[in-house]
């Protein structure tokens, strides 16, 4: 026994009979009987002759184009040789239906050559085509076959468009269909692709990179994907796919029910493409697989960009992703890999909804110059990561002549130049328990080597808040600025209910900007820095943490201003622990439950021009352990504790100011008396909008001049001011 396989080759000469005006088996068998062909050739025989002939090669150049796409299938699917004892009967199968050599041309009669011809050659075409001088219409009838749709996609349209509309209706898919440069996919309402493939690849339309890819942003152009629902049927691969093109549409377009380990847009060295009101529906949760349902990435190998047979590390630019919504998905938008040296740049993300999302609803790695804005995230596991390297089974080195751009570096303050503005951010839920949850609203994370700089995270909304109540924003971190996260900007965003902190800087994350954000009930710090260099904290307000509202340590050279306390169930602000040279100037403390500021264990402190209001369980500002102390200005107010005491201070320009205490004062007085707090301080008695100011004696004491008698219920302020400009104020009231 011998086993055959049967190829098919596309013979159109049956075909082309029929086809011919004028011409039938009648009028040759006519044309045989009067001897026409032994006779010489009229005009009109050669007019029918040269059209037989112009017919024949469009044929066989549609037959040639159409046999790439079958060749290729029949290694995946269903086209086999069976082995029969009668080696003149010869069988193939073609998607399940068996069919002798031959069979197909029985009844016509025909005995050329034993060859297959696949039925839709000899069928009349499932479709229409209308031209104009720009443009070729196809417009495919109900009840097409995937292999009609290929056919269609690849109708003859050199220098025009094409343009394929597809009816509603539900249209079952056994293979992916390519499409070339220069067309259009339009389907209606209620078309419906499903895949029924039996090798469980779900990949329905992409580009042809797997033959003669010429790489670059050359191998597909100018095509758009408008309307239809792409169901998957959880299976996996890629639904769609564009690599190496430009000018790539998908608009209006539904895509559903994948497997965890697959996309269902992939965009790989594409420059220019728009992905515009389309729903991503249906990730399964197979196993922890974090792949994006929109995938943008660099043709670096098969890995990242299985298909092609030319890798060149073309990276993706020109992207815009607006106005879809993501449900139920792995991950929404972005990459999980990248290639040094190699940059998806000019990216938007933008006006997209993301709702249960399992991983991160919108990750990029490498990626600058890109602007993620106004999206709606809402109880996903994760928010926004923007990142460089996160270990290096994910990060390649270039294929051999790739020309790489220069890695940002020190001299550009690491400058990648992303902007994070303007999303709302809600019920993040991370992983871990309420003290180690890992959730956060928006991470910015580097590399040791590959720093990660200006991130501009601006006006964004984590957690929500009303008359009606607060919405909390993530379970563990509303900002996070992670390990190398160097010369970022977080400013104008609005935080409210995370389990964690507010906003936080953490290892090595240097020269951030920390400006002009509102965070409420945290559930430890509003803002907290540790082992990070140089932070400008700047015009922050914090109202409810459950520890300090701004804490620092191992964080020296930090730069503390204009920042609002209220309220916090521990102390205002905490610096600590080789936390060297703080400047913490102008901030407001407002009705602390512990200290108002602590300083501890750093060299070179300056204390100034803070204003400390209802200091009322402990001290004012507490500086221990530290080598020289600047502290002026300050002012205390409705404060029931000392407002500052210094601990084994080597050098200060103050010393301790305790509680100033007034004595009481009856009708008919005309001195207020009392113990200051610091000899040779300054008290100033206000009674009715006047002042009588008297010195501080060495024993404390004070007593003012004379005034007027006070009559009862008269309103008493008594100003304290040290030699360094640091005042308190008590009030009193005469009884």
């Amino acid at each position: 026994m011998r086993k055959r396989r049967i190829l098919i080759t596309c013979v159109m000469t049956v075909s082309l009979l029929f086809s011919m005006p004028g011409l039938s088996w009648a009028a040759a068998e006519e044309a045989e009987e009067t001897e026409i062909y032994e006779t010489e050739e009229t005009e009109e025989m050669k007019a029918i002759s040269a059209a037989m002939d112009e017919e024949m090669r469009e044929q066989e150049r549609i037959s040639e184009e159409c046999l790439e796409v079958y060749e290729r299938e029949w290694e995946e699917e269903a086209l086999y040789s069976e082995e029969v004892e009668d080696e003149t009967e010869e069988v193939f199968y073609w998607e399940g239906e068996a069919y002798a050599v031959g069979e197909l041309f029985e009844e016509s009669g025909f005995q050329g050559e034993e060859t297959i011809l696949e039925d839709s050659f000899l069928a009349e075409t499932p479709y229409t085509r209308t031209e104009t001088a720009r443009e070729v219409i196809i417009d495919m009838e109900p009840d097409f076959t995937r292999l009609e749709l290929q056919r269609a996609l690849y109708e003859e349209h050199e220098g025009r468009h094409l343009t394929v509309n597809v009816p509603a209706g539900i249209h079952e898919m056994d293979n992916r269909v390519y499409v070339k440069s220069d067309t259009t996919l339009h389907s209606d309402a209620g078309a419906i692709y499903r895949r029924i493939s039996k090798t469980e690849h779900c990949t329905f339309l992409s580009s042809k990179n797997d033959d003669g890819d010429v790489g670059g942003y050359e191998q597909i152009k100018n095509v758009s994907i408008i309307g239809g629902t792409f169901d998957g049927e959880y299976q996996k691969g890629q639904m769609m796919r564009f690599t190496h093109g430009s000018n790539i549409t998908v608009q209006n377009v539904t895509f559903m029910c994948i497997s965890a380990g697959g996309h269902m847009l992939s965009l790989e060295g594409v420059n220019g493409a728009m992905v515009d009101n389309c729903y991503f529906n249906g990730f399964d949760q197979n196993g922890d697989k974090r792949k994006e349902a929109v995938h943008i990435d660099v043709v670096h190998n098969d890995t990242i960009a299985p298909g092609s047979d030319n890798y060149d590390d073309t990276a993706c630019k020109n992207i815009t992703v607006s106005n879809c919504e993501f449900t139920n998905v792995s991950r929404g938008v972005g990459s999980h890999t990248a290639v040094d040296g190699v940059f998806v740049s000019n990216v938007v993300v933008t006006n997209n909804t993301f709702k249960n999302v399992y991983n991160e609803p919108i990750k990029i790695i490498n990626y600058k110059d890109t602007v993620i804005s106004n999206n709606q995230i809402d109880n996903c596991k994760y928010g926004i990561l923007v990142h460089t390297r996160l270990n290096e089974s994910s990060y390649y080195d270039p294929l051999p002549g790739t020309v790489t751009e220069k890695v940002p570096s020190a001299e550009d303050k690491y400058n990648y130049n992303v902007a994070v503005q303007g999303n709302t951010i809600t019920n993040i839920q991370g992983e871990g328990n309420e003290e180690e949850n890992t959730g956060y609203g928006i991470m910015v994370k580097g590399d040791p080597e590959y720093p990660l700089g200006g991130i501009q995270v601006i006006d964004n909304q984590v957690g929500t808040e009303d008359e009606n109540g607060s919405v909390p924003g993530a379970k563990g971190y509303g900002v996070l600025l992670n390990r190398y996260a160097m010369y970022c900007t977080v400013s104008g965003n609005e935080i409210i209910s995370t389990g964690l902190v507010g906003i936080n800087l953490k290892d090595n994350s240097d020269n951030n900007n920390i400006e002009e954000n509102e965070i409420h009930y945290p559930g430890a710090y509003g803002i907290f820095v540790e082992e990070c260099d140089s932070a400008r904290i700047y015009s922050n307000r914090v109202v409810e943490s459950k520890r300090s509202s701004f804490g620092f340590t191992k964080s020296p050279n930090c730069d503390i201003q204009e920042n609002r306390s209220k309220s916090s169930h521990a102390g205002g602000i905490s610096v600590a622990t080789n936390s060297n040279s703080p400047t913490i100037r102008k901030n407001t403390i407002y009705d602390p439950n512990w200290y108002g500021i602590y300083v501890a264990d750093t060299n070179i402190v300056k204390v100034l021009t803070n204003t400390l209001q209802r200091i009322r369980n402990n001290i004012g500002i507490h500086v221990r352990d530290c080598d020289r102390l600047n502290t002026s200005y300050n002012s205390f107010t409705n404060t029931t504790k000392t407002p500052i005491k210094l601990l084994r201070v080597t050098k200060a320009n103050t010393t301790s100011l305790e509680l100033i205490k007034v004595n009481e004062i009856t009708a008919g007085s005309t001195r207020v008396r009392g113990t200051a707090g610091k000899a040779g301080s300054t008290v100033t008695v206000t009674v009715n909008e006047k002042d009588y100011k008297t010195v501080v004696a060495e024993s404390r004491t004070f007593s003012s001049y004379l005034i007027p008698a006070m009559s009862k219920g008269t309103k008493v302020v008594v100003t304290e001011k040290d030699v360094k400009g640091n005042m308190v104020k008590a009030a009193a009231t005469v009884a």
